[in-house]
């Protein structure tokens, strides 16, 4: 899942998921000293498959949030 049922951020709004490097260090590496393990078995193209989802649930969010914003400014 996306959004965390606990204290893990959600990824749609983290800003480690906008950008391709970052994301795949932070999978590599782990922060360990945040409580994030390591995903160092998942290979390049899983990672990128994971990084892509994350991104496609964090535009259909944002187009959630704007839905109504938009609504309301056409009354």
């Amino acid at each position: 899942a996306v959004v965390s049922g606990g204290m893990a951020p959600d990824l749609r709004a983290a800003p480690t998921p906008q950008n391709w490097e970052s994301f795949k260090a932070v999978m590599i590496e782990g922060r360990r000293p945040l409580g994030m393990p390591n995903f160092d078995k998942f290979s390049e193209s899983q990672l990128k498959e994971l990084f892509h989802y994350i991104r496609q649930q964090a535009r259909k969010a944002v187009k959630k949030e704007e839905a109504p914003l938009a609504a309301a400014a056409h009354e």
